[in-house]
């Protein structure tokens, strides 16, 4: 794992719009990775290549967990569970004590694995996926320190 920079772009935007009917733009990304001070990304780098990226945001001493994604010829691999790792000690030590996400109420695996995590349910945003008219399932996570573990 390590930092995202500027040369990952282009493999993220192909990683993007695999996985997503409404990608984000490639200035969004951009400036997720490069001009948002409150953004954080990190990539999984695998052979050589970019596999895998997270990005999460810090706002008044939460963690928002916006994008995990996971080339599908690097699924099933733990990879996203290595990045979800890696954000939630970066939010540790930066002194985040509680992460949130959304996850699409059809993505088994996603949920899953951040139920194995420690997350727990808290809510349902309805048709938040609007193209898919499909629901969110709210997470959160309450860090403790050195731990994923629930306080």
């Amino acid at each position: 794992m390590r930092e995202t920079t500027a040369a990952d772009l282009a493999v993220i935007m192909r990683i993007e719009r695999e996985a997503f009917s409404v990608p984000w733009s490639e200035e969004s990304l951009f400036a997720e990775i490069r001009g948002n001070h409150q953004s954080r990304s990190y990539v999984a780098i695998v052979d050589g290549c970019v596999a895998a990226y997270v990005i999460w945001w810090r706002f008044a001493g939460e963690g928002h967990i916006g994008r995990i994604v996971v080339d599908k010829d690097f699924q099933r691999r733990g990879i996203g569970s290595a990045l979800l790792a890696t954000a939630l000690r970066r939010m540790r030590r930066d002194e985040i004590r509680e992460a949130f996400l959304e996850v699409r109420s059809s993505n088994e695996a996603a949920i899953d694995m951040y139920l194995k995590s420690g997350f727990q349910r808290f809510g349902v945003r309805k048709n938040y996926y609007f193209r898919e008219q499909e629901d969110a399932i709210l997470m959160r996570l309450t860090l403790k320190e050195g731990k994923n573990e629930l306080v």
